[in-house]
């Protein structure tokens, strides 16, 4: 009577083993779809040199491919980008500059 029973669970188990090398694959395809990195969005300034990006944080960003940066040294900017996972990295995608704007307190808008 214990036969069966003992035959059945070993059946089962050795039917479970492709499941999970099914998912030990699809866990190794998420893994390297990860190393493309998070896309974030961030403001801050970039440095006089273009190498590296300082955001409101005060967290210091590595550019990956500064050569998109060529013409912003220097300014507040507002970058797309995804996060490598080689320590604080970012490979920017998209660049703005960062608008501000100031009020004048003698606009019509303020005189009410």
């Amino acid at each position: 009577m214990k036969k069966p029973i003992l035959l059945a669970s070993m059946a089962v188990a050795l039917m479970g083993c492709p499941s999970t090398w099914a998912q030990d694959a699809t866990q190794a395809q998420i893994s390297s779809h990860q190393n493309t990195g998070k896309l974030i969005r961030i403001v801050g300034k970039l440095s006089n040199d273009g190498g590296t990006f300082a955001d409101t944080d005060r967290r210091v960003w590595a550019i990956a491919n500064s050569e998109i940066l060529k013409g912003y040294e220097g300014q507040e900017l507002v970058l797309r980008g995804r996060v490598r996972r080689e320590g604080n990295r970012l490979e920017v995608i998209s660049v703005k500059p960062q608008l501000t704007y100031t009020a004048n307190w003698g606009d019509s808008a303020f005189r009410r």
